[in-house]
């Protein structure tokens, strides 16, 4: 677990620097934690779908009513009208769900046929300086797009599993809170350099937590696809 020792040497570095290490980590450590709200994140997040969407339906608007002729009846631009149509159903009344599907729709639309369906493959001389300059145009909006969708996923993740991520949160505390107590100790005192010797033991005892945790997880009959995975090393490691 090399992911979570090193936080655990991280944070220690870090209240190491504070006035009190022991209050810092009871009053600080996991402030603003307990009672997450995910309003305001969602309703920045509809904000930024707004703003991609409609500069994607101006920009496609505008290719079809402008350029589009010059390229007869590519294929590509039968998915261009299929994202108008997915972002014209979206009105000021719409809700986060309502443009969470929108999006993802739209994203799904730009993946088909191997990520190639709104590419204008065009192999026309005379376009290819139109040709370019719209794939390389709608693939930055897109990659604008995919980012947002990503950001909703996460934002997803963090709310369903809120309450349990806030307990394994409480388990870390407490083990930070016990390893600085055993480095004030006299062992610690007569071996200075050796943080890591006497983090063994009770990473040990944190990390089989984890895999018990875990295992116990993918026995459940609900869907845990999403479940935080932190990475395992052999014992070997330790």
């Amino acid at each position: 677990m090399r992911g979570l020792r090193k936080q655990v040497y991280m944070i220690y570095d870090f209240l190491q620097s504070t006035s009190n290490p022991q209050t810092w980590l009871q009053d600080s450590f996991l402030k603003g934690c307990e009672n997450a709200d995910f309003t305001i994140a969602k309703e920045k997040l509809v904000d930024d779908i707004k703003e991609k969407l409609w500069d994607l339906e101006t920009f496609f608007r505008y290719h079809l009513d402008n350029v589009a002729n010059e390229f007869g009846k590519a294929a590509y631009l039968e998915s261009v009208q299929q994202v108008l149509n997915e972002i014209g159903s979206l009105t000021h009344e719409s809700t986060f769900e309502q443009y969470q599907e929108v999006l993802e729709r739209v994203v799904n639309i730009s993946k088909a046929k191997n990520g190639k369906a709104l590419t204008n493959a065009s192999r026309k001389a005379e376009l290819q300086d139109l040709k370019e300059a719209y794939n390389q145009e709608r693939k930055s909006k897109f990659e604008k797009l995919i980012a947002l969708n990503d950001q909703i996923t996460l934002l997803k993740f963090q709310e369903d599993y809120h309450q349990e991520s806030w307990d394994l949160a409480k388990t870390f505390q407490v083990f930070m809170r016990d390893l600085l107590m055993l480095s004030t100790t006299k062992t610690r005192r007569k071996m200075p350099s050796n943080l890591l010797i006497l983090a063994t033991i009770p990473l040990r005892f944190l990390e089989n937590f984890l895999r018990f945790d875990k295992s116990i997880r993918n026995a459940s009959t609900k869907s845990w696809s999403m479940n935080i995975r932190i990475p395992i090393t052999s014992r070997k490691e330790c």
